[in-house]
């Protein structure tokens, strides 16, 4: 057991306030619906803050400082009426919540401002809510140990590299931990599933996400950059805990592709679908023929250790598969998925013009 698993003890009873954030519940509808699936078999609960607002993601603040405070304070004393944590698998909510706790702690003045106006609407904002990411979750109440004892389909031999996303690694003054700290959770997390953990120069940068209205091209840039050095290390994957680094790296691809000048074709998983796989979840649960680079490669490799899709013969007679007797349900899963989500990879491409 690491030392950070030690820091905090596990719970007894795993049950949280699910703020899956606006992107998951719109765009990346596959990260929540493989959130919910892994949640369902690893035992956890997830009670859905359905009264919870957008959190602004950092461009609120930027317009008016103080909406951007009573916002996510209101949210948050939602959360304390509940007594449950707030988890969320969007790196930018998870920071702006954080931030708020942050300055409204500093600030006691500032904090009586806030619940003047939450009172208005029957609210008192505390301070006392515990804002997790779900790799606090995985890492620190679940267990790394534990997790490693639910894989049931090792990803041997599949090099995996992690991009955290800038938000869950900066400024640590208001995240309470170190980027080495965060980067250690991924890491371990990735490694506990049996999979190859590949490090690459960008794994710490900027997606780009937040500039894509603004500057398109910039994002294409930082987008390119990113997957290319990834695959520089020979990664059959990247991973990314973000979905909006999600949105960029895997939605804008193509654009990022014509930057670089070179064909990328690197899938990208959201770390809830990764974690899925390797305890058993079938592709279809997991969404994974929902992302706009296709999985199908992938899956061939996960399941029978080879590359394209056209050597997928299935197990002979007599052949003994490492994890069950029907994995290829889970590759044509995945091909049918794609099938029919052409038209919402099309609305998600739309939505990051």
């Amino acid at each position: 057991m690491s030392k950070r698993q030690n820091k905090r003890r596990r719970m007894t009873e795993m049950r949280y306030l699910f703020y899956p954030g606006c992107n998951a519940e719109q765009v990346e509808k596959e990260a929540l619906d493989a959130t919910n699936a892994l949640c369902s078999e690893l035992g956890i609960e997830l009670e859905y803050a359905k009264d919870f607002s957008c959190c602004g993601a950092t461009h609120v603040d930027k317009v008016d400082g103080f909406l951007d405070l009573l916002i996510n304070a209101r949210n948050m004393a939602r959360a304390e009426e509940k007594e449950l944590p707030v988890m969320t698998i969007c790196n930018t909510c998870f920071i702006v919540m954080k931030r708020v706790q942050h300055k409204l702690a500093k600030s006691p003045g500032l904090r009586d401002k806030v619940n003047y106006e939450l009172a208005k609407v029957g609210l008192k904002y505390k301070g006392t809510a515990k804002i997790l990411h779900l790799i606090d979750l995985l890492y620190d109440d679940y267990g790394v140990d534990a997790l490693r004892g639910k894989v049931v389909r090792p990803l041997d031999g599949i090099k995996v590299a992690p991009f955290y996303g800038c938000h869950l690694l900066r400024p640590e003054s208001e995240l309470n931990r170190s980027e080495q700290e965060t980067e250690q959770m991924v890491d371990e997390i990735i490694e506990s599933l049996g999979a190859e953990l590949v490090n690459f120069d960008e794994e710490s940068s900027c997606c780009g996400f937040h500039v894509t209205m603004a500057n398109p091209e910039l994002c294409a840039k930082l987008n390119g950059r990113n997957i290319l050095s990834a695959k520089q290390q020979e990664a059959d994957l990247i991973v990314t805990p973000c979905t909006l680094c999600h949105t960029v790296m895997d939605g804008q691809q193509h654009r990022a592709e014509k930057m670089v000048g070179e064909q990328l074709r690197m899938p990208v998983l959201h770390l809830p679908q990764l974690v899925g796989l390797a305890i058993g979840i079938d592709a279809k649960r997991l969404g994974l023929g929902r992302h706009v680079v296709s999985c199908k490669e992938l899956m061939g490799k996960i399941v029978y250790g080879v590359g394209p899709r056209e050597q997928l013969s299935g197990p002979e007679p007599g052949d003994q598969l490492t994890y069950d007797d029907n994995m290829d349900e889970d590759i044509s899963a995945t091909e049918s998925q794609e099938d029919a989500d052409v038209a919402e990879d099309a609305d998600r491409d739309s939505y990051t013009k």
